[in-house]
Formats: structure tokens, C-alpha cells, sequence
């Protein structure tokens, strides 16, 4: 049965690997391993590489007899011999495979911060939510609101909160710039809520000022105290 070559190891050749493929190929020579007889030197390696036939190929180039080798096996090997060839090609291969996985961890991890370095920062953060949370809270209490010193709590409320995202900006930026990212591809949604809060706090002063009387420094509507008073 032919493997699918989807799942076929490719690629450059590792130190380990090298190793392993040399004491393997010694004692397929020496009749020491656990094979079939006439089975070929190419076919066994391509197997237990799991890597297509050609790759053996085109690194033993040169070697006339590669693809010819067939195995033997050796009769009067010792027991203690064909152990010690199982054990040694044994730990030779669960070198070459802890390399493979290494290998495959580098390479995952490099992707994973290519695609992170690619992609815009569009996720809402805890400002964002901090502040259409504070938002919320404040349409209410501003609503409620019934003196100026109210409306001059919800308004410290909202300065101290701004300064906080504030600051928060500038360590998000400077981590932006840590990792070389480019203001353009700077998309938080932080940015959005900022300006919201910003717009919300001018249009509770726009609606603060005009609130008060002058004339006796009260609450309420002007044009009611100039009714009294006539």
C-alpha cells in the first residue's frame, strides 16, 4: 500500500537524522536488524523516515548500490548483538525525533507571531469595556442629576477615568512600538471609546453651564426666578 504524500517528511536533513540513517545503514549491512529478507536498503530507510523514496535517493547520490542493497539477514548474529544494535538505533531515533518536535515548535511559534505581527490591534480591551461600563453608569446618573455639584461629580468621575485610558494609550503604544508595529495598523477599539467618553464629558459641561442661575447661584431655570421676581 502506497502512503498518502501529504504527511511525507521533506526538507533539509538534520545532524541527528544523519546519524541515525548511519547506524541504521550499518547494521542493514551487518544483517542486524528486523527486516524481511530482500528488502531494499531504500524502501526500509524511505519507511522508517517516512519520507518519499527519491529524498534517500538524492542524498545518497553517488552511491551506485543504494537502491540495490538488499537485506540479509545474518544467521549466526548473537542474540546480545541484534539487542544491542535494537537498543543503540532506538536511541539514536528518539534523538532524531525530539529534533523533529523541536523543529515543529520553533516553526509554530514563529508563525504564531508572524500572523500576530500582520494582523491590526481590532480587539476590545479593558479600556473599551471600562468605559462603556462607566458610560452607561453615567447617562444615568447625569439624568438623576439635580444640583451642580452632582453633575461636577459625574464629571471628576469621567476626568479621572480619561486619564487613566490616557495612560493606558501610552504603555499600549509603547508596546506597539516594542514589537514593531506600525501607527497604521493601529485599529483599537480603545481609540473609539476614548472619543466617546471625550464627547461625553463636553456635552455634560455644555449642559452644567447654561443650568445655572447666575443671579443667586441656585439650580434651576432662569426664566422661572424672572417670573417671581416680576
Amino acid at each position: 500500500m502506497e502512503r498518502p504524500s501529504s504527511g511525507l517528511r521533506r526538507g533539509k536533513w538534520t545532524q541527528e537524522e544523519e546519524a541515525y540513517v548511519e547506524r541504521v545503514i550499518r547494521d542493514f549491512n551487518g544483517g542486524l536488524l528486523d527486516a524481511a529478507p530482500g528488502t531494499t536498503l531504500r524502501s526500509y530507510l524511505s519507511d522508517k523516515l517516512n519520507c518519499d523514496p527519491m529524498r534517500i535517493t538524492k542524498k545518497f547520490t553517488g552511491d551506485a548500490s543504494i537502491g540495490k542493497r538488499v537485506f540479509h539477514p545474518r544467521e549466526n548474529a548473537s542474540p546480545a548483538a541484534v539487542e544491542r544494535s535494537r537498543r543503540e538505533i532506538a536511541e539514536l531515533e528518539a534523538i532524531w525525533r525530539r529534533k523533529l518536535e523541536q523543529q515543529r515548535r520553533e516553526a509554530e511559534a514563529a508563525d504564531r507571531k508572524r500572523r500576530a505581527a500582520d494582523e491590526p490591534l481590532t480587539v476590545s480591551t479593558g479600556s473599551t469595556r471600562r468605559i462603556r461600563a462607566w458610560l452607561a453608569r453615567a447617562k444615568v446618573a447625569l439624568e438623576a442629576a439635580t444640583t451642580p455639584a452632582a453633575i461636577d461629580a459625574v464629571l471628576a468621575d469621567g476626568d479621572r477615568l480619561r486619564a487613566d485610558v490616557a495612560a493606558e494609550g501610552r504603555a499600549a503604544g509603547a508596546a506597539r512600538r516594542r514589537r514593531r508595529r506600525t501607527e497604521e495598523t493601529y485599529a483599537s477599539s480603545d481609540e473609539e471609546a476614548s472619543q466617546l467618553l471625550v464627547a461625553f464629558l463636553e456635552s455634560a459641561r455644555n449642559r452644567r453651564v447654561p443650568s445655572i442661575a447666575e443671579d443667586d447661584g441656585g439650580w434651576g431655570d432662569a426664566s422661572g426666578s424672572d417670573a417671581d421676581a416680576s
